[in-house]
């Protein structure tokens, strides 16, 4: 996300907001957001293990009071799901973490962009 969030504002796109995905199981940023502080979880529970940290990076939660960063939770059936639906739709198969991303292409996504 740090990388993303730096590019953003090197192409002074910082109107552009930046959808932070995470399995409610890997949910670090999400909590540091909701704290407004570090927050180290005890452990990673989510099936999309590649995708968390116990604790984001001190500049990850900084890009949040920078940028129009919206940290977004998904369980992880809905990631197997954002697999699956790339799956049928595309003969492709992705891990659970990029399924947490794909889970809010197959959504609603008025929640967030709004």
């Amino acid at each position: 996300m740090c990388g993303i969030c730096e590019g953003v504002q090197n192409h002074n796109w910082q109107d552009v907001p930046i959808i932070a995905v995470e399995t409610e199981g890997a949910s670090s940023l999400h909590q540091a957001y909701t704290a407004k502080k570090l927050i180290t979880i005890p452990k990673i529970s989510s099936i999309a293990s590649s995708l968390g940290a116990t604790r984001v990076a001190q500049r990850a939660l900084d890009f949040t009071n920078e940028l129009d960063v919206r940290p977004v939770l998904v369980t992880d059936k809905e990631a197997v799901l954002g697999c699956k639906r790339l799956s049928d739709d595309h003969r492709m198969l992705v891990e659970p973490a990029c399924g947490a991303v794909l889970s809010l292409v197959y959504s609603d996504l008025t929640t967030i962009t709004n």
